[in-house]
């Protein structure tokens, strides 16, 4: 998906880092995309505009994917609030897990177990029952279990799972670093939908990330539950160098 963008810091300092590196390689160097890049922000600008020897250069861009960011800033989780409709102010201040569930935080079991964990409730939420299960797809799973291990060896693993008399119900998969907040994967068993686990998860990490001095908490890729709660839509692009 292509969602980080590997050059960070100053943009400037960073394309010229860039430069360096594709000189360094230019003679096994076919191509390169640059993926992450804020669309209309100076690293996209100056990256549209690198130009080196033999002809290797900015050759345009693709679409890449949207991010939904709520804002916490100013304010954090109450200021948030405050921009939402009435309705929706109402239904996350109510949401509550309820009474006799158990939390587990992922940092306390392996990422063996956290990941087997996820798993059985994503085997019994709807997106299995519907045949939409990223986890389904032996890349992607493959890909989280990796991304998992690494956020936990470094602590910045942010993994809540709900539980009721033993039995797992639900999860929320994210993590924190350097004042952001990346959410990776929600979901909950099908037989738990009566709870309203969804948006009590969310509202935790929320103020968990708030707690931790998070102010730019991403839900991901847009999908049309996340419009109502997300301050902004962040459309990055991936740059073709070649």
């Amino acid at each position: 998906w292509m969602f980080a963008c590997p050059l960070v810091g100053e943009p400037a300092a960073a394309v010229e880092l860039l430069g360096r590196v594709v000189e360094r390689h230019r003679l096994e160097l076919v191509g390169m995309l640059v993926g992450g890049v804020p669309a209309g922000g100076e690293l996209h600008r100056l990256l549209l505009g690198v130009r080196g020897r033999g002809g290797f250069g900015a050759r345009g861009e693709q679409e890449g994917t949207e991010s939904c960011i709520i804002d916490l800033t100013g304010g954090g989780v109450d200021a948030w609030l405050s921009r939402r409709t009435r309705n929706f102010q109402r239904t996350a201040r109510r949401a509550r897990l309820p009474e006799g569930v158990a939390l587990t935080d992922g940092l306390t079991l392996t990422p063996e177990d956290a990941f087997a964990r996820i798993l059985s409730i994503q085997s019994r939420s709807y997106k299995a029952k519907q045949d939409e299960d990223i986890f389904s797809i032996s890349m992607y799973r493959s890909f989280y279990r990796s991304l998992l291990a690494d956020v936990h060896a470094s602590g910045e693993l942010r993994l809540t799972i709900v539980s009721l008399d033993g039995v797992d119900l639900a999860y929320h998969f994210g993590f924190t670093r350097a004042r952001h907040y990346r959410g990776y994967q929600m979901s909950f068993a099908e037989e738990a939908r009566p709870f309203g686990l969804g948006t009590a998860l969310q509202m935790q990490h929320l103020r968990r990330a708030e707690s931790e001095g998070v102010t730019r908490y991403d839900m991901g890729m847009l999908a049309p539950y996340k419009a109502r709660w997300c301050d902004r839509i962040e459309r990055g692009v991936v740059v073709v160098l070649q």
